[in-house]
């Protein structure tokens, strides 16, 4: 059997244990979460009145959106003031903040999950539009569909520097495994019952992410993957030439100066980019037509 379709198996059945997992959990905490949350949702109505759930379009696996749902902690925004972070705490009201510290804001999510558009475990689904701000390398946390916690979330949560938040989301796609999952359910339950990093200090949740100072993704870092065949079986490729750093390759590849928003569809076809070179070692010059037409989005790139 060739290695490349016993990737494809293990990548199947890797994603088939994390989806039996996540609906088996659903069965076990849907029925005890369920009188909780008509417990917040009366609170809500009662205090703030309605809507009851906040509902936005966050990214999420390979960067699709879907439309995250919690229990609103906020007044209404005003023009403006949506995805602004630093305005949350003027927004934020008193029976809020409980909800975030107890984080219970964040249990209609499991309706997410139900539906697979999330998962119990993966990277926090972040605003839409950090989206393309990332590097090709932070990018990778839309690997894996994001989750209600993460290993981002039991190692620091708020209290942690958007760099380190965003390595140790890499972190956790490089080593998922089923156990791993267990293991950060498990470490969830003490962070959420002392309601450590609910909040960085001074800030209602954390500072807006504004971009890292390393490469974004680019033209030249979306097709960067094609470059190389693919690794030993078993052996994740890096999709960089051996010897190579890749942030130091897509400096090469990218002099211009770093663009401070990148078209979705560059995004998008590195992620694709990344598949047909991991999956299937298809040739560099077939790769970019194929995903050029896979992944032609008819927004037009944002300017600044």
């Amino acid at each position: 059997m060739s290695a490349q379709l016993l990737m494809k198996r293990h990548s199947l059945w890797t994603k088939g244990q994390k989806r039996l997992l996540d609906l088996s959990l659903c069965i076990v905490v849907a029925p005890l979460v369920l009188p909780i949350m008509v417990v917040v949702a009366s609170a809500i109505w009662i205090r703030m009145g309605r809507p009851i759930f906040f509902r936005q379009e966050r990214p999420g696996f390979a960067g699709d959106k879907f439309p995250m749902l919690k229990f609103r902690t906020m007044t209404q925004a005003r023009a403006g003031e949506e995805d602004c972070p630093e305005r949350d705490g003027e927004r934020l009201t008193s029976l809020g903040k409980l909800l975030r510290k107890l984080s219970l804001d964040e249990l209609p999510q499991i309706w997410n999950i139900a539906k697979g558009e999330m998962s119990f475990v993966g990277p926090r689904p972040q605003l839409d539009k950090y989206f393309n701000l990332y590097t090709s390398e932070q990018a990778r946390r839309h690997e894996v569909p994001p989750g209600l916690t993460g290993w981002a979330q039991v190692n620091g949560r708020n209290e942690i520097s958007w760099e380190q938040r965003l390595e140790l989301d890499v972190w956790y796609v490089e080593n998922w495994s089923l156990w791993l999952d267990l293991k950060i359910l498990l470490m969830t339950i003490p962070v959420v019952l002392t309601m450590r990093g609910v909040s960085r200090k001074g800030m209602a949740t954390m500072v807006e992410f504004r971009g890292s100072t390393q490469q974004p993704v680019t033209e030249a870092s979306a097709d960067l993957v094609l470059e190389v065949p693919t690794g030993r079986p078993g052996k994740r490729s890096t999709g960089v030439p051996a010897g190579h750093n890749g942030r130091k390759v897509a400096a090469e590849h990218t002099p211009q100066p770093k663009p401070s928003y990148v078209s979705q569809s560059l995004v998008g076809r590195y992620f694709q980019n990344r598949k047909e070179a991991k999956v299937y070692g298809a040739s560099a010059e077939n790769s970019r037509s194929s995903s050029s037409s896979n992944f032609r989005r008819p927004t037009p790139e944002a300017s600044h």
